[in-house]
């Protein structure tokens, strides 16, 4: 029995299928392995900070595409006339990550306990233990934001969101963004987590 050719339709479509497959499989361990990996690596042996920035850039590049390409619902790349609205949290937010980031060293000098971090350890150890020591404290903040009505009233402005992609991930209430870091951050810096000075 003879099949009919392909027409040029069912070639392109295979073959779109066959890539949305290949992003879909390959973006997390390219996001998790390869661009931490080499963030961590540069870190670890004293990198200048434009290196870091192009990595953040070229993380936020590969998310923005792969969402485009790979959706997990075609219709959430649809703008709803809301992109305004979250490009402004997203700046907002961001600055306040900035900002705390520049207090970073005199919360250290005012919170640390001396002996506590492991600062003699390898670098990539205290990268793992810094994102478990913080990662657990985001899952508190959330945990309680969901069960504590102050807290909810805050947090609920993260579930109202009618579709997800790149930007509203950033849309939060600034109040429960510094709240949320406060507490993911504070035992850190409490156990004297500074990273090992690499010059």
């Amino acid at each position: 029995m003879q099949h009919s050719p392909m027409s040029n339709t069912d070639v392109a479509t295979t073959q779109h299928r066959r890539f949305t497959a290949i992003v879909r499989v390959a973006f997390l361990p390219f996001m998790l392995l390869g661009l931490n990996g080499a963030a961590i690596a540069l870190a670890g042996g004293g990198a200048p900070k434009w290196q870091f920035v192009t990595i953040v850039g070229l993380a936020i590049g590969v998310s923005f595409a792969a969402e485009r390409i790979a959706p997990y619902r075609s219709d959430w790349n649809q703008p709803r006339a809301d992109t305004p609205r979250d490009v402004a949290h997203a700046l907002v937010n961001e600055a306040l990550q900035l900002g705390s980031l520049l207090l970073l060293p005199s919360l250290v000098t005012i919170l640390a306990i001396d002996g506590v971090w492991p600062t003699g350890a390898p670098f990539w150890i205290q990268v793992l233990a810094s994102v478990a020591v913080v990662d657990a404290g985001i899952t508190i903040a959330h945990w309680w934001s969901h069960r504590w009505k102050p807290l909810w009233r805050l947090h609920s402005v993260h579930h109202s969101i009618e579709r997800f992609y790149g930007f509203n991930g950033l849309m939060k209430h600034p109040l429960h963004q510094l709240f949320e870091t406060m507490i993911a951050t504070t035992r850190r810096h409490t156990a004297q987590a500074h990273m090992t000075n690499r010059g």
